[in-house]
Parts: structure tokens; sequence; C-alpha cells
């Protein structure tokens, strides 16, 4: 393990260092129709200037995931920022949709480089119960800086939508953070001999990123419904809209900060609780009639995110070898992506089933309720036969 000299300050930079997808969504979302009125005719294109970024983001992170292998992984978070937020400044200066477009393409390349480097720098410096409290803590500030950005994107945005843009100076001090408080992490393979790149990931990890894709398809239904929803409902607007967005966002740091104690609780039957609480999320959100039933609805898919994210990263980085932690972290960057990207389809298919976006929500709801089901008895198994091994190797010894 590596000496941290200043322990506390290194977590610190890891935290700020996660660049996901909430937080390259979260400067541009709330100005979409303010650009899109700027650049007339452009529309369509302003609109796919929001999603260019995350599908961008799919290819930058399996080819950081192969630079890690040959390369510093500190070096690749570093570059990785750099690019994220120079081009993320340059689209503030966008003459045309055309070249804000361009200007994102090359955003999700610095996102996907820096993405998987986050979880694979934290599974490398950290172990045991501090790994998991990091990991924890990445996606809780994740959520905070997304949340921040997008509300300063709300308010500056109404007096002029470029200086918005000016968010990404945040990125400046992350990157002294990462350069001072982040030690060099070099692959593996020059200090463990014998190191084999070619070593297979075990199979585990690609049934992890299976089931992270499907939960992140269904789990996040309401970022691409919501506002149908309420307008459907006759709840409000976009007022009603953001504020459950605040409200998401928050229970999701907020799990993300107890995530650790979380995990030494439950150990194993974690994985159900993100289910469980989704399930109650959208089953509230089915039955809300009000503006403060919607809330509590999103307050409760949050949580289930907050919780999904972190426990997927620390069961990955335990079942991966340290050679190979960047191509699993890797893997498992993508199938969130993948997922996010096939929200909109799945979503659709729950309004053709349920007929309208409150019975859509009901469908949502009630499968992550049996997915919830499924998982408690396949862990009930599991622990049964864990302790019927460990109780036959106490009696051969």
């Amino acid at each position: 393990m590596v000496y941290l000299k200043r322990r506390g300050l290194t977590k610190i930079s890891i935290v700020l260092s996660s660049l996901d997808a909430m937080v390259q969504m979260a400067l541009l979302q709330p100005l979409l129709a303010v650009i899109a009125a700027e650049f007339l005719g452009y529309e369509t294109m302003v609109t796919y200037s929001l999603t260019i970024t995350a599908l961008v983001m799919v290819p930058s992170i399996l080819i950081a995931g192969k630079l890690a292998d040959y390369f510093d992984k500190r070096t690749i978070l570093i570059i990785g920022s750099i690019i994220f937020g120079v081009f993320g400044l340059i689209g503030g200066i966008s003459p045309d949709a055309t070249f804000l477009f361009v200007s994102r393409i090359f955003l999700g390349v610095g996102a996907g480089l820096a993405f998987p480097m986050v979880p694979a720098i934290t599974a490398e410096l950290f172990r045991g119960n501090e790994r998991a409290q990091v990991m924890g803590f990445s996606n809780a500030g994740a959520s905070i800086v997304a949340l921040l950005l997008n509300l300063f994107a709300g308010y500056i945005g109404a007096i002029y939508w470029r200086l918005a843009f000016c968010g990404y100076i945040i990125l400046l001090p992350i990157v002294l953070l990462q350069f001072i408080y982040i030690p060099k992490l070099p692959p593996l393979s020059r200090k463990i001999k014998g190191t084999n790149l070619l070593e297979k990931l075990p199979v585990k990890v690609y049934l992890c990123a299976v089931g992270m894709l499907a939960a992140i398809s269904v789990l996040l239904n309401f970022n691409v419904t919501n506002i149908f929803f309420i307008a459907d409902a006759d709840l409000g607007g976009t007022i009603l809209a953001g504020q459950g967005g605040a409200a998401q966002t928050l229970c999701s740091f907020v799990m993300g900060m107890v995530f650790a104690y979380l995990l030494r609780g439950f150990k194993r039957f974690t994985v159900i609780i993100p289910y469980l609480l989704g399930a109650i999320g959208y089953g509230i959100l089915a039955l809300s009639d009000s503006s403060t039933v919607f809330i509590v609805g999103m307050m409760f898919c949050g949580a289930a995110m907050g919780t999904l994210m972190p426990y997927m990263n620390v069961v990955v980085a335990n079942m991966t070898p340290l050679s190979r932690q960047v191509m699993a972290m890797s893997f498992l960057a993508l199938a969130l992506e993948l997922g996010t990207f096939l929200t909109t389809p799945v979503s659709s298919l729950f309004i053709l089933i349920g007929g309208s976006y409150a019975g859509a929500y009901g469908y949502v709801s009630a499968t992550l309720a049996l997915a919830a089901i499924i998982i408690l008895i396949v862990a009930l198994l599991t622990n049964k036969r864990a302790k019927a091994r460990s109780e036959e190797h106490i009696k051969k010894h």
C-alpha cells in the first residue's frame, strides 16, 4: 500500500475529482432553452450537445482503462480533468450550435479519461472500510458538486448564459489538489514482477457491469420523465422539477456520506437497499397528488442512487486483482453510461405498459421490488452456503 503523508487531503482531492455524468450535465442542462433560443434553427443540435458527452465518454473510458496499463494513473486523471475544464470553458464562447456541440465532444473525452481513474486510485490507496468510505464520499462529492453547479447555472444563466460556463473554473483548484496530494501511481506491472497485462478480469466483474446497466436504465427513469409526469399530473412546472432534482441530489449526497456505515452493518445485504429505496420512491411518485409527495418520492430515488453507485464500486474493487483495477472500473463506468443512454427507451417501454406516466412509475416500482426480493433470496442462499463452508473448514482444522 502507498504511504500517504497527508491522508485527509488526499481523500478530499479524490472526492473532488469525481467527474461523472451528473457533473458534466449540471452546467448545461438548465441553459438548454436559453441557448436554443439564441441558436434558432439548431434546437436539435443544442439538445444533443447535452447527451453527446455521455456517448463520447463510453470509448474514452475504455481508452483510459488501457492507458493505465502503461502510464501513471494520476497523470491520466490530471490530463482528463484539464481537458474537461478547458473545453467546458470554451463552450461558453460558442459562436454557434456546431461549435458548442464539438466542445462538448472534447469535454466528454476529458470526463471519460478521468472518470474510471477515481475509483481505481481509491482501490489502490485504501483498503477495507476506509475504501468503502472514500468511494461513498466520492459519490457524495459528485452529487453535491453537480447540485451546486446546477444552481449556479440556473441563476447566472438567467442573467447571461455564457457566464454560467465560468463554473468550469472549479477544475483549476481541483487539478492543483490532484497534482499536490494524489501520489504518482505507475502501472502495477512496473511494481509487481510477473504482472500479466493480458490477465483476464473475473467473470463476476462482467456480471456486476450487466447488473449496473440494468439497474441504472430502470432507476434513472425519472431523469427523462419527471417534467412530463409533473405536467400530466398537474402538480406544477419547471420549478417543481428543479426542486425535485435538488432533493434527489441531496439525498444521494447523504447516502454517499453514510455508505461505509451501511456496508459495515448490512454487509452482503447492502445491495438490496437501493432496489428497496427505488421501489418505495417510484411507488410514492406513482401516487403523487401534491408537490410535497412528489419531492418525497424523488428523495427516495436519490437515496437509491446514492447507495447503488458506491456499492458497485466497492464490490468490483474487492473482487479484482490490483493489476486489473482500472480496466474493471472502466467496464463499470461503461455500464453506467450505457445504462444512462438506455434510460430513454426503457422509460418509453414502461409508459407503453403503464398507459401513463403514473402507471409507468407503478410498474418501475413493482420491477424494483421484485428485483429486491430476488436479490434477497440469492443473498440468503449464498450466506447460508458461506456459513456451511466456514463450519466445515473449522471442523477439518
